[in-house]
């Protein structure tokens, strides 16, 4: 590289003025003094020539060469700051759009004459998240809702379906370690274990119609004409409202759940998630529109959850991951 400076030299004879350019050179000093030699030259010439307006001469740079590029090999501290991830830019998105009104009722899947199917997304709302449940509604005017019990030979949820050919299967009430029912259950006629007291509800068949009481309010009194029922805990809807002072409780979990809507029909009901507490099941089905509940009771929950439906693909499937004594199982009438 140069660097160039213009000087103004000696006064010649006929106005001509010698100008006096310093390249100043980086590379060495012999090469200084050389260029300026060539330069003082130049101008003697100039003095010798007749009288001209002085021009400053036009030097054109050499082209530069390319330069070169210094590869560093990064030091740890670099390369560790090369690995943070970097927050990503979020782009704002347009809104969605409002859709039509759906209507409910296209939105549940027939599965026989008296049993339709809909996979729906609930509300969690300790988390504020939706999450995926599978629903039955049963007309049981034209069903056969029966409670299966074997404590001696527990199953699974697939494994019910096979020994029952049931068009319905779901896990039932609470058992022991020995799977034998902690509540009050009677399965087509025989009872068996205690009614529990003071608390709890009872899903029962009496005179070949549903019904779901809080023992609460209406304790368990021995009647004949009750031939299939489950006690368990907590009642979850009553009326239509969520049910005060709900067992306090922080665990997520699957859960299941029996209920009749205000049409009267069954619903049988699981999380497909384990993202549930109590408080959230009943809050979700006491104001979805979609299942319309009247009341509502929990069933065994976690590893017990499960459901089994005929026709319902095989990924929409849950099987228990324990094996359970007892089971509520439906079937449709024939026509």
């Amino acid at each position: 590289m140069y660097n160039l400076e213009w000087r103004k030299g000696l006064s010649m004879s006929g106005g001509v003025t010698i100008w006096l350019c310093l390249a100043h050179m980086r590379q060495c000093c012999c090469m200084r003094k050389k260029a300026f030699l060539l330069i003082v030259l130049s101008g003697c010439l100039m003095a010798c020539s007749p009288p001209l307006t002085p021009t400053i001469p036009t030097l054109t740079a050499a082209p530069l060469a390319t330069p070169s590029v210094m590869r560093m090999t990064p030091t740890a501290t670099q390369k560790a700051a090369a690995n943070v991830p970097r927050t990503p830019t979020v782009v704002p998105m347009p809104s969605p759009q409002p859709s039509a009104a759906i209507n409910p009722v296209s939105n549940w899947r027939k599965v026989t004459g008296s049993i339709e199917v809909l996979s729906m997304k609930g509300h969690v709302t300790s988390l504020n998240v939706d999450h995926p449940m599978t629903v039955v509604r049963i007309d049981p005017t034209r069903s056969d809702i029966k409670v299966q019990y074997t404590p001696d030979t527990p199953h699974r949820m697939g494994d019910w379906h096979t020994a029952t050919d049931a068009d319905v299967i779901i896990n039932a009430g609470f058992f022991t370690p020995q799977k034998t029912a902690t509540g009050l259950l009677i399965a087509n006629g025989k009872a068996y274990g205690q009614a529990y007291k003071g608390f709890g509800g009872m899903f029962s068949i009496r005179d070949g119609k549903p019904r779901l009481q809080w023992l609460g309010s209406q304790p368990y009194v021995p009647d004949a004409k009750i031939t299939q029922a489950v006690q368990t805990f907590p009642m979850l809807v009553q009326g239509g409202k969520v049910m005060a002072n709900l067992p306090s409780e922080d665990r997520h979990t699957y859960r299941s759940f029996v209920a009749i809507d205000k049409a009267g029909k069954v619903l049988l009901g699981i999380t497909r998630s384990s993202s549930w507490l109590l408080s959230d099941l009943a809050a979700m089905l006491a104001s979805h529109p979609m299942l319309n509940v009247d009341s509502a009771l929990n069933l065994d929950g976690g590893a017990s959850t499960g459901i089994w439906l005929r026709g319902m693909p095989e990924g929409d499937l849950t099987d228990s991951y324990d094996t359970v004594p007892s089971v509520i199982a439906v079937k449709s009438k024939q026509p």
